[in-house]
């Protein structure tokens, strides 16, 4: 919770960086760039590279299928209710199966009117962070060769 004016009940926040919000989406775009042709995931384009990140960080809404059986018809009606998913989150879903069934996730978003620069600096460090450990791309590196 933010804090308040004392005087009048507003919340008080420090309004979302400019400067860090481009810095953000820059190195998005220099990582897209410098992505790694052997790396189990292969954006699209760096929006795609932006939610599959927000994703891997934990920033994302969840739905779970569960699909207990091998059996045809119970596979079918798993397909039909992950096809249903995917209609509620119409954009950069990404499914995966797990021991149980699908997983479907989408990236929450980190818009202006979303977060402040309070909330959105450790969702950028901890993407700047997993950028360098899952591919060896030096963020400062590729945003210097973007400078």
């Amino acid at each position: 919770m933010a804090p308040e004016c004392p005087k009048c009940g507003y919340a008080l926040t420090k309004a979302r960086s400019s400067q860090d919000h481009r810095r953000f989406f820059a190195l998005l775009w220099a990582a897209f760039d410098n992505w790694p042709e052997t790396h189990e995931f292969q954006p699209g384009d760096s929006e795609h590279l932006r939610a599959w990140l927000l994703c891997q960080i934990g920033y994302r809404e969840t739905v779970r299928i569960s699909v207990p059986s091998s059996d045809p018809e119970v596979m079918r009606l798993g397909l039909f209710a992950a096809e249903a998913a995917f209609r509620a989150f119409p954009s950069n879903t990404f499914v995966r199966a797990d021991g149980a069934g699908l997983v479907i996730e989408r990236a929450k978003s980190i818009n202006f009117a979303t977060l402040d620069q309070k909330q959105f600096a450790p969702i950028r460090e901890a993407i700047e962070l997993f950028i360098e450990a899952e591919t060896g791309i030096d963020v400062d590196g590729c945003l210097r060769e973007v400078g």
